[in-house]
């Protein structure tokens, strides 16, 4: 998806049910803000369903209800960070580990035994599910604010957003602090995370003694500063995993559940095939219902091929007259998902001349490839978030045909 949106939690330091929360929409294609606003506390949430639902979203999590931590970890550990973790960081922290929620990357360098690890109370985290289940909001990615600035190694960024300043140190360090606060935090953070060369602000920024010249950054919403890094951390694991996107999303429906991801373009490919050359008919008619069968396990009994698979195209909301389109779409991506044999579709959904995937792959890398082998197909192809779910990968894929705007 070309829009995303932006929610920025207000901390648990101020009055959190009462306190405003500023939103924007960020077209990725444009590089700028089509939309902006501020609701005057949480509760108003639900003004921001719709946007949600078309939108990848993501929620800024306050930082000062993160902590971020870097934890070293002896060899032999990686495999037991869940019982490792809140231990190796327990004399650090002031409140009882077991009120706390510990995460940190699925992605780890094996070349390096630094964990950085975002430690959060379990009472924030209710908080904030509370909030977006009252709304019907479903996030896409749970981050930190800090790592959402812009980060250049050797330079900090930073950010004014009302009494608060943000503050980026490093890949995995920064923190929110009041304003006020600034001249005397200043030094120690220098001393802690290193002197920066520079500290890039985004929108205004009174700092009378920085610990570095600072340089103000050519933007003109500076929120907006968060849509230029990618989500690095989803603080949620544990009991707090990302579950399969709830179907209401987008009012996706199941589409079929079966072993290869190629299943449904080769029934759609069969079938107009079959309809199309006689010789060949009759053969290619078994192969579409037998695919069709694997496709759609709940159909044991096929009378009408054409008129079932019509239904299900229905199903996934496409029009009758939009259907000759959702087959051409997948036609030309036949090919693409030969390619991926690792890959297995679980919801399909088309709306608006677009063909709005959610698949299972082995890895991050597949989706990559998904994406390099339909632009070379001479598709449109937005990938949307991208989560593990046990020893595999989950995304969303939004798949348009190229000549469409």
């Amino acid at each position: 998806m070309q829009e995303k949106l932006y929610i920025r939690l207000p901390a648990s330091s101020t009055s959190a049910a009462s306190s405003p929360v500023p939103w924007f929409i960020w077209h990725s294609q444009q590089q700028q803000v089509i939309a902006s606003g501020q609701l005057s506390s949480p509760e108003q949430l639900d003004e921001l369903q719709q946007q949600a639902r078309r939108c990848v979203t993501t929620l800024l999590l306050p930082g000062q209800d993160v902590l971020l931590k870097q934890v070293e970890l002896p060899a032999g550990t990686r495999r037991h960070l869940e019982r490792v973790i809140p231990y190796a960081l327990e004399d650090e922290l002031a409140s009882d580990i077991e009120t706390l929620h510990f995460s940190w990357p699925q992605s780890i360098g094996k070349s390096t035994s630094a964990v950085p690890v975002a430690v959060i109370a379990h009472e924030r985290m209710q908080q904030w599910q509370q909030w977006l289940s009252e709304a019907q909001i479903e996030a896409d990615h749970w981050c930190p604010e800090t790592l959402l600035l812009p980060y250049q190694p050797g330079h900090w960024s930073a950010l004014l957003a009302g009494d608060a300043v943000i503050i980026r140190t490093a890949p995995w360090q920064g923190l929110t602090i009041e304003h006020s606060q600034l001249e005397a935090v200043g030094p120690l953070l220098a001393a802690e995370s290193g002197q920066p060369e520079t500290i890039r602000h985004y929108g205004e920024l009174n700092w009378d003694n920085p610990p570095a010249p600072l340089q103000s950054a050519d933007i003109e919403q500076p929120l907006s500063a968060f849509a230029l890094s990618e989500p690095v951390l989803d603080v949620r694991r544990g009991r707090y995993a990302v579950k399969s996107r709830q179907q209401s999303q987008l009012n996706w429906k199941p589409l079929a559940i079966a072993a290869g991801v190629a299943f449904v373009v080769a029934v759609g490919a069969n079938l107009l095939r079959g309809y199309q050359l006689n010789n060949q008919a009759e053969q290619l008619k078994a192969q579409a219902e037998q695919q069709y069968r694997q496709a759609f396990p709940d159909q044991t009994r096929i009378v009408n091929l054409r008129v079932q698979l019509q239904r299900q195209l229905q199903a996934a909301g496409a029009s009758d007259e939009q259907q000759q389109s959702v087959l051409a779409l997948l036609q030309t991506l036949q090919p693409v998902f030969s390619q991926q044999q690792g890959m297995r579709l679980e919801l399909m959904r088309y709306q608006d001349g677009e063909l709005r995937l959610q698949a299972l792959a082995n890895n991050f890398s597949q989706f990559e490839q998904f994406q390099r082998l339909a632009r070379q197909a001479g598709l449109q192809v937005e990938q949307g978030a991208l989560n593990n779910r046990g020893n595999q990968v989950a995304g969303s894929i939004t798949v348009a045909a190229g000549g469409r705007s």
